[in-house]
Parts: structure tokens; sequence; C-alpha cells
């Protein structure tokens, strides 16, 4: 094999692993509701970043008092702890599946919400 047919050979492989990796990190989704704690802390279901003031508002509508706690936040690092304890956050998962398996839910960045 010439070495310019090794090149393009190489670089297919190379683009093909690229599409492959994007594929599977598309396939993450934020799963709310379910974190343990905020994001100092080393667990999987740590809290990931942002919250803002309108998916506040949007699950405590949506909830009512399951969220009183919540509040908006920059980072995963100000988040307080557990969802179950009353505080909004969300942490990566696999898929839509897990997250509802998880007793997650859903949420856009506009505070639509998608019950699993």
């Amino acid at each position: 094999m010439s070495s310019k047919n090794k090149l393009l050979v190489c670089a297919a492989v190379a683009g093909l692993s690229v599409g492959m990796v994007s594929a599977a990190s598309a396939a993450e989704v934020n799963c709310w509701g379910v974190n343990s704690c905020g994001g100092i802390s080393a667990g999987k279901d740590k809290a990931q970043c942002a919250v803002d003031a309108k998916q506040v508002e949007a699950a405590k509508k949506e909830f009512g008092d399951k969220y009183a706690k919540a509040t908006a936040h920059k980072c995963g690092a100000e988040a307080k702890c557990a969802g179950k304890g009353g505080n909004l956050n969300w942490t990566k998962v696999k898929s839509k599946e897990e997250c509802k398996t998880l007793g997650g839910f859903l949420m856009n960045k506009e505070g639509k919400i998608e019950k699993l």
C-alpha cells in the first residue's frame, strides 16, 4: 500500500472514530431532580452546572413544593445537595430511559419540562 493510501485510510479511520465519540456524547441527557449533592461531591450523580431562574420557576410550577428549596446558581459547585431534599439540579445520564428509571425528568433552557 502506498504512503498516500495509508494516509487516506488513517484519516478515514480517525474521522469514523470522531463520529462515534460524538454520537455517544450526544446520547447523554441532562436528568433533572436526581442529583445527590453539589458539584464538589465525588459521586457520578453530582450536580452539574447552571440552573437559571426560569428553570427554577418552571419546576416549582410543575411540581409544587417538591423543589421548594430550589435557587438559581451559575455552577454545580454552588448547588445545594440532593434533588430529593427539595433542591433543583441535574446530572448527566446515558439516556432518557435511565433518567426515567432514576425518577428524574428532562428540562430545556427555557424551562420546558418533559416528564418521563
